[in-house]
């Protein structure tokens, strides 16, 4: 008989005659509409699922919603979260080579932010921060800040930070130091960071001369 391993939502159904990716490319309330049953490559007998249902393995290789991975290592193979997995010598975010990534020393440090012994990464995008060793992730507006003994990120991009040690994370995508104040990657221009707080319970920062939202002053109503 068959034997299904059924999920509600995106999975893997494994079957005598093979393991099928099922999505759902509909609308929730008619699912059996607009389920899409692909048959995969993969060999039923070894096959697992692994976590967040897109990934899974068997005793070749693994496999990203039932596409297989090329050259993957199923027996180091490792999900670290629902974009990225990797195996001794590659990375994965979201079935497609992460490039440049070292699977052997890849890790998550928090929000879309990774590691290997050589870069950071952002999601897809690499970059180089002043102090790999001491990069850590820090959180605040869209999980978007890092820090390094040495500067500060939003994302990918270093902040032009001109005080490091006074540097602090505000709210709203904001950031200040003793000198200047930052927008998500910026300096805003004309900001006085002695002043410069947010307005409770908004993304809108106010100092001396009056309120902003991201880089534009704004009257403060």
């Amino acid at each position: 008989g068959l034997s299904a391993a059924l999920i509600e939502g995106d999975g893997y159904e494994i079957r005598s005659d093979g393991v099928y990716w099922r999505d759902y490319q509909g609308s929730s309330n008619h699912p059996e509409i607009s389920k899409n049953l692909i048959r995969t490559s993969a060999d039923p007998d070894t096959f697992e699922p692994l976590e967040y249902d897109q990934w899974g393995r068997d005793a070749h290789q693994a496999y990203y919603e039932g596409k297989p991975l090329p050259d993957s290592d199923p027996d180091t193979f490792r999900v670290l979260n629902k974009q990225i997995a990797a195996d001794a010598k590659i990375v994965w975010y979201e079935g497609d080579l992460l490039e440049g990534a070292d699977g052997a020393t890849f890790h998550l440090l928090g929000g879309a932010f990774g590691a290997d012994a050589n870069a950071a990464y952002v999601g897809e995008i690499r970059f180089q921060p002043c102090d790999l060793a001491s990069l850590t992730y820090r959180g605040g507006h869209l999980d978007m800040f890092a820090l390094d003994q040495q500067c500060a990120y939003y994302g990918s991009q270093q902040i032009p930070v001109l005080d490091r040690a006074g540097f602090q994370i505000l709210t709203g995508g904001f950031s200040k130091d003793t000198l200047a104040v930052y927008w998500g990657g910026d300096r805003v221009e004309g900001a006085d960071a002695e002043s410069f707080t947010m307005v409770p319970d908004t993304y809108i920062g106010r100092d001396v001369s009056g309120c902003w939202l991201g880089p534009q002053k704004k009257a403060c109503s």
